[in-house]
């Protein structure tokens, strides 16, 4: 007997194809504005990461609502 459920097909109705779906994105780099952009961020969370290894709460709050 033959299972004749829906074909399994991908019908294309001005929509991307089924490749370009499936397809990764690639990864915009980030440019100089924006690696300059993230460094006191990224110190912050690097400050907020350390005061929550050493159990330091205080510091661990003030460094989050700094970031």
């Amino acid at each position: 007997m033959v299972h004749r459920s829906r074909p399994r097909v991908h019908l294309l109705t001005g929509r991307p194809d089924w490749e370009q779906r499936r397809a990764t994105v690639k990864s915009v780099p980030f440019t100089k504005r924006q690696k300059e952009a993230r460094k006191p961020l990224l110190a912050l969370m690097e400050e907020l990461r350390e005061a929550v290894e050493r159990g330091d709460w205080a510091s661990a709050r003030t460094a989050r609502s700094a970031a």
